[in-house]
């Protein structure tokens, strides 16, 4: 049938064993990995400090996600060399077949897996700082919160949550796609083109500041002025639709690439 061509279960199932099969260690280790490490510098924050609340979870979190960011922009590994390409590119197999596989193991099945490492690890963390100092406090509590995700997105506005979870998407997607438009070091370029794209866009709204709102911009400002849309400001209306819509257009860039390869 016409759709075979495009997707087979069968071809589909054999593309998912193949890439376990040679990626097994990575899938299994990377998570142990990243979560030793998360929970060390936890500990180490938690011992020193003394005193962690829900909100503080958030620095913990944010640099968790860009340890797993790391293993989302390294997908499609076989593209990263020049002697595995041709032979990735040759496998049987439809290019959607292989961007799903991809995409399933990387962000479908791998995200709720490190959401749940973020979690143990926090209250390993916890619990061990408990042991090595005993004297703490009687309510250990106090001092060092639980982590739990529905007090961790509490804190937001319950508007920002939905922009806030389909920013984590949009992150990954991004990390997704650069790992098929660049060859070597993608995570790395990847990140680095995030940053060349933030200061960009501040450079260009800082222009559009000078040119729309030269009174507020008088002399030498380096500010962007701020003003109320409805009852949010322009910053977050900015962030709204950076954050959670980038990622509709990440997703077919990653795919289109990987066609543009194979083609």
């Amino acid at each position: 049938m016409k759709q075979n061509k495009y997707f087979s279960p069968g071809r589909f199932i054999r593309l998912l064993k193949n890439d376990w099969l040679i990626n097994q260690r990575t899938y299994l280790f990377t998570p142990i990995a990243i979560g030793i490490a998360i929970y060390a510098l936890m500990f180490f924050i938690m011992i020193t400090s003394k005193h962690i609340t829900t909100g503080q979870y958030t620095v913990f979190f944010v640099f968790y996600l860009l340890m797993v960011g790391a293993v989302v922009g390294t997908a499609f590994p076989g593209l990263h060399s020049r002697v595995k390409t041709f032979s990735y590119l040759i496998t049987p197999g439809s290019t959607f077949e292989k961007y799903l596989v991809q995409f399933m193991m990387r962000i479908v099945i791998f995200f709720p897996v490190a959401l749940v490492i973020f979690w143990l690890s926090a209250h390993l963390a916890k619990a061990s700082s408990m042991v090595v100092d005993p004297g703490i406090g009687i309510d250990p509590a106090i001092y060092i919160a639980d982590f739990h995700y529905d007090n961790f997105f509490g804190l937001l506005y319950h508007r920002d949550l939905l922009p806030t979870i389909l920013s984590i998407v949009s992150y990954a997607t991004l990390l997704f796609a650069g790992s098929v438009f660049f060859t070597r070091v993608a995570f790395v370029k990847t990140l680095i083109l995030i940053k060349v794209i933030a200061i960009s866009l501040l450079l260009w709204f800082l222009l559009l500041s000078y040119i729309f709102f030269p009174i507020e911009t008088h002399g030498i400002k380096l500010g962007i002025p701020s003003y109320a849309i409805g009852d949010i400001d322009n910053f977050k209306v900015f962030l709204y639709c950076w954050g959670g819509l980038s990622w509709i257009f990440f997703l077919p860039l990653a795919y289109f690439k990987l066609k543009e390869k194979e083609a």
